[in-house]
């Protein structure tokens, strides 16, 4: 996420905002994504003395303060006191620290189609369309892709029609999209969506 989408933010503000607040405040997001999407990503920019996390599209917390790197390492701090694993990362001309929790998520893919495959592929393919399954237990003939583009499942090596989901006790999160729903949800949306085509 890019950071020239805060800079028009009345600083003054955040830095009436006490330390501690901003502290619990940013852990408290951090435990929310870690529990939706397995990690999450604390941002920090020296510069701009912004620190800011992301929880999902369309929903960030941070905040402006001069002692940036001091908020940086009580978070950090917190977190690893709560049994969290953060490393090192960078982003363009940002710090990054990388957070992940002892345990995540469930993630499940729900299966809706297969593209390009031959008809007997297709027709195997039937029994798994529409289901929502573990990943996990997905059987042997699935295969999980990542590349920049993003993350595909081939099923025989074609192509699914897919959406992965997370469930935690924060319930269920639509990862492919980016935000909380669960695949009822998603499902009754898909089929709207498939009527007023």
């Amino acid at each position: 996420m890019g950071l020239e989408r805060y800079l028009d933010i009345d600083k003054s503000n955040d830095r009436n905002i006490p330390d501690e607040e901003k502290v619990n405040s940013l852990v408290e997001a951090i435990e929310r994504v870690c529990n939706w999407k397995g990690y999450a990503e604390m941002d920090i920019s020296e510069k701009n003395k912004y620190i800011w996390v992301e929880e999902f599209s369309g929903m960030s917390l941070g905040y402006y303060a001069d002692n940036v790197d001091e908020i940086a390492n009580k978070v950090e701090s917190m977190l690893v006191n709560k049994g969290y694993k953060v490393s090192d990362g960078v982003y363009v001309n940002l710090r990054r620290k990388i957070i992940e929790p002892r345990e995540g998520p469930e993630f499940y893919v729900l299966l809706l189609g297969i593209v390009n495959a031959p008809s007997d592929i297709e027709e195997e393919f039937d029994r798994f369309n529409g289901r929502l399954i573990k990943v996990k237990e997905l059987p042997k003939e699935f295969e999980i892709r990542s590349s920049a583009l993003g993350t595909f499942l081939l099923y025989k090596g074609y192509m699914c029609v897919r959406v992965f989901f997370s469930h935690s006790k924060l319930g269920w999160f639509n990862l492919t999209f980016d935000e909380p729903q669960s695949p009822e949800e998603y499902i009754k949306e898909y089929e709207e969506r498939k009527k007023n085509a």
